[in-house]
């Protein structure tokens, strides 16, 4: 993982001290491509999330079903 993508991951998981954290925004506002990258790892951590909801879900019914 580069260190870019090091920076976004801790950013959406909010890994970041608040000091970091408005100084990686600010880099954010002043680049275009930071910014686009940025909001491509957010969808795809939004992403995953809902995966790992809907399994949870059908491990769950499977569960009840098998009962």
């Amino acid at each position: 993982m580069s260190c870019l993508n090091k920076k976004i991951k801790s950013y959406i998981l909010r890994e970041m001290s608040p000091q970091e954290r408005e100084a990686f925004e600010k880099k954010v506002q002043n680049d275009v491509t930071l910014a686009h990258e940025l909001e491509l790892q957010k969808k795809e951590f939004e992403f995953m999330k809902l995966l790992r909801e809907e399994d949870v879900h059908n491990k769950a019914k499977d569960l009840r079903n098998n009962s």
